[in-house]
């Protein structure tokens, strides 16, 4: 059995709304509905998302085109920020930088790497690496996490698990 990670594409930004609340934005949901219309996830026959709206959103779409559930996992969600709430993106990607960089330390009350990643052989899905990955462009069959405007995706934990 193979796995595919999906992280959920471009999200409404809303200072007001707490993030795990955001949802899709329409230019998420059309890019989240091509994802679902590649062969990519023809063989689908499970699917779970965190319990954030965007991943629950993202997941419904791909869910519905193979007429299956959405199992909702609180274990898949992104790493704890609830410490400091909506932080604008240019700040949000030095924390970012800092949480990846240092995974024992907390970064401005922010759950630790390696606190999010899980214990060794612990039943908590990997959730996030040690170091940031490098960036790059997206991948061809994956839609990008994160607002409209970062053409990259995100290197953030996945809010959303498929299974073929």
């Amino acid at each position: 059995m193979a796995l595919i990670f999906v992280t959920h594409p471009e999200v409404e930004i809303d200072p007001a709304v707490p993030v795990p609340r955001w949802r899709l934005s329409d230019r998420g949901v059309a890019r989240m509905r091509a994802f679902v219309a590649s062969d990519v996830v023809a063989g689908v026959s499970a699917v779970w998302a965190s319990t954030e709206t965007k991943a629950i959103e993202a997941a419904g779409l791909l869910a519905a085109r193979h007429g299956l559930p959405v199992q909702v996992r609180e274990d898949l969600g992104e790493n704890d920020r609830s410490a400091t709430g909506f932080v604008p993106p240019d700040p949000f990607e030095r924390l970012a930088d800092a949480f990846f960089a240092h995974p024992e330390e907390s970064v401005r009350g922010w759950e630790t790497a390696a606190a999010a990643q899980g214990p060794a052989g612990s039943p908590r899905p990997r959730r996030c690496r040690h170091r940031r990955p490098r960036r790059r462009r997206n991948p061809p069959a994956l839609p990008p996490q994160g607002p409209p405007h970062r053409p990259r995706p995100r290197p953030a934990p996945p809010g959303l698990l498929v299974a073929p």
